[in-house]
Order: C-alpha cells, then sequence, then structure tokens
C-alpha cells in the first residue's frame, strides 16, 4: 500500500511500470519493482523487523515550484512530516528530499558569495522556495 501511495504521487508523468510478487500464501507485497522516468527501482517489504530511518532517503529533483508544492503537499499529507531544507517525512516514515533543479544550477555559477547567500537562505527554510532562493542568490553579491 505505500509503495502504491509513493508511486501515486510521484508518477504523474508516464510510463510508470509496476509488476508486484504477491504470494497468495503471505497475503502481502514481498518485492516490488518499477521504472519511473527511465530509472528502474526496487522495493523489498521488510516488515516491521527493518523500520525506516534516515539512514536512507529519496532525493527528488523538481524543474518548478509547482512540483515541490505538490510533492510536499502530497508527500507530508495525512500524517507526513515536513523538516528542514526541503526534507520531509512521508506517513509512513520515509525521509525524501525535494531540491529544486535551479539550486544545484545556481551554486554551479562559480559565485561563491551570491551561493553562499542562497545557502544561508536555504537554512532557514522547511520547504524550498524557489523565488526566496533566486532573491537571496541575485542579492549576494552586493
Amino acid at each position: 500500500m505505500a509503495l502504491l501511495h509513493r508511486l501515486h504521487i510521484l508518477a504523474s508523468e508516464p510510463p510508470l511500470q509496476l509488476n508486484l510478487l504477491y504470494p497468495a500464501a503471505l497475503h502481502k507485497i514481498v518485492v516490488g519493482t518499477f521504472s519511473l522516468e527511465g530509472t528502474n527501482i526496487m522495493v523489498l517489504n521488510g516488515n516491521k523487523d527493518f523500520p525506516f530511518t534516515e539512514a536512507i532517503s529519496l532525493l527528488v529533483k523538481c524543474d518548478s515550484q509547482e512540483k515541490v508544492d505538490r510533492y510536499w503537499a502530497a508527500l507530508t499529507a495525512d500524517g507526513g512530516a515536513p523538516g528542514k531544507c526541503g526534507w520531509l517525512k512521508d506517513k509512513y516514515g520515509v525521509s525524501w528530499q525535494l531540491v529544486p533543479t535551479m539550486l544545484e544550477r545556481l551554486a554551479a555559477r562559480g559565485e561563491p558569495a551570491k551561493t553562499r547567500a542562497m545557502m544561508q537562505a536555504l537554512w532557514q527554510m522547511n520547504k524550498i522556495e524557489t523565488a526566496e532562493l533566486q532573491a537571496a542568490y541575485d542579492n549576494g553579491g552586493a
């Protein structure tokens, strides 16, 4: 169920292929594989003996503020929790980081003062706001 919930959130753009190993005797999904935007992913049901921790997280690069907003709202809904700097936990306890692609693009320009100003703005945020990052970057060299 958790796998299907997450895929519904992220797979707004086809193609999505989902294959599940569901032994009738166990009455649960044991292994799932799927392809999401060209990336093949395999998941295993570790049961309660292997809970989720921050030791693993999923990073989603977002090409617009709209995607950040949509994924943030969906992943924090129904018991999810926001964190700092674009991090959050979904209702199943899985850690995610939603990162706008513009963050990497601006940081790669080689403008240390502007990048530092942008990062200082980022460290104050929960959900990342691209307009605020851009403004901090633009004003960082002044």
